[in-house]
């Protein structure tokens, strides 16, 4: 007996899958909200969730990874409006197992529950899958959904086809399922056909003998001769030129091919994996891509997620590649602090992947005599993107908290709660973290600590201090050059009030400190070389 969750605020649609679950013999439950299906979920082990795409306390979607990671850890069945395409491709990118439409019928309903519990039975969450997946890092939901594909893909022969972004780890996934594979023990070999020109791609693909042109002084032997007992990987297999595909396909049926010049036929076993960031199915119907080799690629498909739809990921992402990078300068492994790890977090990534790794090592270059990296290593451009997002999603959070109906028998103890109980967090506070500079005073500090204490009040003093703000919004700054009646533009504005607070620190961190540096970058947390770089930049000197 499975134990079935079904959240949707139709009554009608809870009541109807409800019974059909029960006449399987399971145990049904129903929530018509958000909330109350995560208060189920956290109380009790569920197998199997049914879950409306929009609901009256948020979206369905975006609560899957937090389903998923749930007691039971159980599958996800969307369900979507009639006609929605958007919200069954969201919800399949999103790991769901399956999705429903509305107006499914009771077979289509129950056959899709049949086949996500008969697939749970067999595949069990915990159950070790002896994976090797060593450079496939990622916990969510996503990687998860990609995991259970390349399961499938490594115990097969067919061919695999890999779509995703750029700079996702095609590469990587296709590396895995080559690991994974009975063609382990043989060679894995690659061609970018979008690095090679369309005259040179059947002497890369099947080789030439010597003399069959001019310049071929040697025979050469190409990337399907080579991959023989193996795998061979085709990347960007979209730019493979229209007059090749049918040649090609013809070697991916009969595993024979001839070199270009030569009248003999070799033979070849190898698998092919392929990959690529375009619409194959669009350029199949505009005529640049053979449908009969679109159909013979995507025998086992493979779809993997962009960054931005795993962001809970970036961490581990992160931590895994510095290391990688320390190890290849030959440097001692660096930490990320949490500062820096919530930015990165709020970061989109449109590079993906690839692009988070150039970042962490541009950044861990800049931070080579630091032995832990702060959102002020960053490049500026993401450091100001990332924290532009974390104000604006803080913003959109106090704005829901200021609209939320008020209770009236409740009046909250505590700054920094709602009526609800639950944490606020100001942008002010997303300022602190964006700075990132100074890890938070310890509210558990001894009262006898006046140093500390001195360096809290001061950090109070320059966060309450109302008059640099309102001074500065009513002449404008810079931009309205003293006028009032103007208001500076918005990145003025930060930058202005950012160094503003800095300064003040700095002055009042140096004051405490009696100038001693050694014991400001203990009373800060800031590096020696970033406490003058810092003093510099405002002008601070001490005296």
């Amino acid at each position: 007996m499975a134990r079935i969750l079904i959240i949707d605020d139709d009554p009608d649609i809870s009541t109807i899958i409800a019974q059909l679950a029960e006449d399987a013999g399971h145990a049904p439950y129903t929530a018509g909200t958000l909330g109350d299906g995560l208060r189920r979920l956290h109380s009790t082990p569920i197998d199997l969730v049914f879950l409306d795409v929009r609901l009256p306390d948020g979206r369905g979607i975006d609560a899957l990874a937090d389903i998923r990671k749930s007691e039971g850890q159980p599958d996800v069945i969307i369900i979507t409006g009639l006609g929605d395409p958007d919200g069954a491709e969201l919800a399949i990118q999103n790991g769901a197992w399956d999705y429903i439409e509305k107006g499914s019928t009771l077979k289509q309903i129950a056959f899709s529950m049949d086949r996500a519990l008969k697939y749970r039975e067999r595949h069990r969450p915990g159950e070790s899958r002896s994976l090797k997946r060593d450079k496939l890092v990622g916990d969510s939901p996503a990687v998860h959904a990609v995991l259970d594909n390349l399961v499938v893909a490594a115990t097969g022969e067919a061919s695999v086809l890999i779509t995703g972004e750029t700079g996702t780890g095609k590469e990587v996934v296709a590396r895995t399922v080559h690991e994974n594979s009975n063609r382990a023990s043989g060679p894995f070999v690659v061609l970018d056909c979008a690095s090679i020109p369309a005259n040179l791609v059947e002497g890369e693909l099947f080789g030439h003998v010597k003399g069959s042109f001019t310049g071929a002084t040697a025979s050469r032997q190409g990337v399907v001769g080579q991959a023989d007992g193996g795998t061979l990987f085709l990347d960007e297999v979209g730019e493979l030129p229209l007059a090749m595909q049918g040649a090609f396909l013809r070697v991916l049926q009969e595993k024979r091919y001839r070199p270009v010049g030569s009248t003999r036929e070799l033979v070849s076993d190898f698998r092919l994996v392929a990959a690529t960031n375009r619409d194959l199915e669009s350029m199949c119907r505009a005529g640049t891509f053979r449908t009969d080799l679109f159909y013979r690629l995507k025998s086992c498909a493979i779809l993997v997620p962009p960054l931005r739809q795993r962001l809970e990921d970036v961490p581990a992402l992160a931590r895994h590649h510095l290391d990688g990078i320390c190890a290849r300068y030959g440097w001692q492994p660096k930490q990320l602090s949490e500062e820096l790890l919530s930015l990165l977090m709020h970061y989109e990534w449109p590079g993906n992947v690839r692009e988070l790794v150039q970042t962490l090592e541009r950044t861990a270059v800049f931070a080579a005599d630091e032995e832990t990296i702060y959102p002020e290593h960053l490049p500026v451009d993401i450091r100001a993107r990332a924290a532009g997002r974390m104000v604006q999603r803080t913003c959109s959070l106090e704005s829901s908290v200021a609209e939320m109906p008020q209770a009236q028998d409740v009046v909250p103890e505590q700054a920094g709660t709602d009526v609800r109980g639950a944490a606020v967090v100001s942008s002010a506070d997303v300022l602190g973290d964006v700075l990132g500079d100074v890890p938070a005073v310890s509210p558990s500090a001894s009262p006898a600590d006046s140093t500390g204490t001195a360096v809290e009040s001061a950090g109070q003093e320059v966060a309450s201090e109302p008059d640099f703000v309102s001074r500065y919004l009513e002449t404008g700054g810079e931009t309205g050059a003293g006028r009032r009646g103007t208001i500076p533009r918005f990145k003025e504005f930060r930058t202005a009030c950012i160094d503003h607070i800095e300064k003040a620190y700095l002055e009042r961190l140096l004051d405490v400190a009696d100038g001693s540096i050694k014991d400001a970058c203990r009373l800060s947390g800031l590096s020696r070389t970033r406490l003058y770089v810092l003093m510099k930049s405002h002008g601070v000197v001490r005296e």
